[in-house]
């Protein structure tokens, strides 16, 4: 998953939000995101306003989001390893 992905994703599910927003997002999602649900809640809550006439489009756009980053925090995992 790659910052571009994610932005694509919100872009595509919630076109009106804010460039400033998406940039942060995808960034923080693929460089930051350490525990799924909370990263998960603060994008809720960052993209619901942007959501207002489109609820259903968020709900979806995170279960995307969390598809993609579980598969991310996984491979992560795999990478580290026990030693």
């Amino acid at each position: 998953m790659s910052s571009s992905d994610v932005a694509r994703e919100i872009r595509t599910s919630l076109p009106k939000t804010e460039d400033i927003v998406v940039d942060y997002l995808s960034g923080y999602l693929v460089d930051d995101a350490s525990e799924e649900e909370d990263v998960l809640q603060i994008t809720r809550n960052m993209l619901e306003s942007f959501a207002y006439d489109t609820p259903s489009a968020l709900d979806e756009l995170l279960v995307k989001l969390g598809k993609l980053l579980e598969a991310r925090l996984s491979a992560k995992g795999k990478a580290v390893g026990p030693r």
